[in-house]
């Protein structure tokens, strides 16, 4: 999980209401600081669905 600087969860506060069915898709998003430059990709979890890995990030 993602959390801010105050320790609190950068999550989606309503996500227990987003439901995406098969074949369906979603966005999703959260804010927080930059990763150190050497870091090209990010696991991403999203609470009660599971882990999307090596996520490519965007061009900085």
């Amino acid at each position: 999980m993602l959390f801010g600087e105050d320790g609190v969860c950068a999550c989606d506060s309503e996500l227990f209401l987003r439901f995406v069915g098969a074949g369906e898709t979603g966005r999703f998003s959260a804010l927080t600081g930059a990763p150190p430059p050497e870091v090209d990709t990010v696991d991403v979890q999203i609470p009660g669905f599971g882990t999307f890995s090596a996520i490519p990030l965007a061009d900085r």
